[in-house]
């Protein structure tokens, strides 16, 4: 039951982290566009699908921090970070091709953003990993507790 614990904590932290960080993403995004002056829009498979791929891409992680602080689960996580700068290059190349003639602002503008889409990427890493400590801190019982448990009853 305890594996069953750790596993729905870490894809809920996941889950949590994935959505909340790929909504901001999306949002970036969208600011990417419409500094490097594209005509950026929301459309409802895109606005769904980024977050979904953030989701995706951290639940392996999320499981193995589930079950050890070892520093090497950063590395999974981190993999998963590494895996969306993938797509996060991809559309940079797309919305950023044509930008010859901005003025100094929006480049500062796009700069800045495309910067902050980057770190999001990292963002959603370190937030997975904290919401599956904070999920294990609230609901995986110690060694010590099981054993109090099993000797008061």
């Amino acid at each position: 039951m305890r594996v069953v614990r750790r596993i729905g904590i870490g894809v809920g932290a996941a889950f949590l982290a994935g959505v909340s960080v790929g909504a901001i993403a999306r949002l970036l995004m969208r600011a990417v566009a419409v500094s490097a002056d594209h005509a950026g829009e929301f459309t409802l498979a895109g606005s769904i699908f980024i977050p979904l791929v953030y989701v995706a891409a951290m639940i392996p992680g999320a499981i193995v921090a589930a079950f050890t602080t070892r520093w090497w689960r950063w590395l999974v996580v981190g993999a998963g970070s590494a895996f969306l700068c993938l797509p996060a290059v991809g559309v940079a190349q797309e919305e950023i091709g044509n930008t010859g003639d901005l003025s100094a602002l929006r480049w500062t503008f796009l700069v800045v953003t495309s910067v902050l889409v980057f770190a999001s990427i990292a963002l959603v890493a370190v937030v997975t990993v904290r919401l599956v400590d904070s999920g294990l801190r609230l609901s995986v019982p110690t060694a010590r507790e099981d054993q109090r448990r099993a000797t008061s009853a």
